[in-house]
């Protein structure tokens, strides 16, 4: 899954690569052709291991709503056997994507 949109002032373009359970985010230099200024991978949310405190990720979707950018994922905490759906928003720091913060979907 790839997309690209604005992100407050920024231009940026993330990455779901096949089988790692993180997501690529990058800010990318306008007229760059491809290029970037500043990426990071994002591996957790709220503190918890997408590697490690979950035994299923799935980046289900992601979108740019209103100059920011979300995620809805689905999750299975290890230990647990049903599925908990996140929306999931990247939080910016000094204009760079720094980490996911999320909350469980209502319905």
């Amino acid at each position: 899954m790839v997309d690209l949109g604005d992100a407050g002032d920024e231009f940026v373009k993330y990455i779901v690569p096949m089988g790692r359970p993180c997501v690529l985010v990058q800010l990318e230099i306008p007229g760059g052709k491809g290029r970037y200024s500043f990426r990071k991978e994002i591996c957790s949310i709220d503190g918890s291991s997408l590697i490690n405190d979950f035994s299923q990720v799935e980046f289900r979707r992601g979108e740019f709503i209103d100059n920011q950018l979300f995620f809805e994922l689905a999750v299975i905490p290890v230990g647990k056997e049903e599925f908990e759906i996140k929306i999931c928003k990247v939080l910016f720091s000094d204009g760079k994507p720094d980490k996911l913060t999320c909350e469980l979907s209502q319905g």
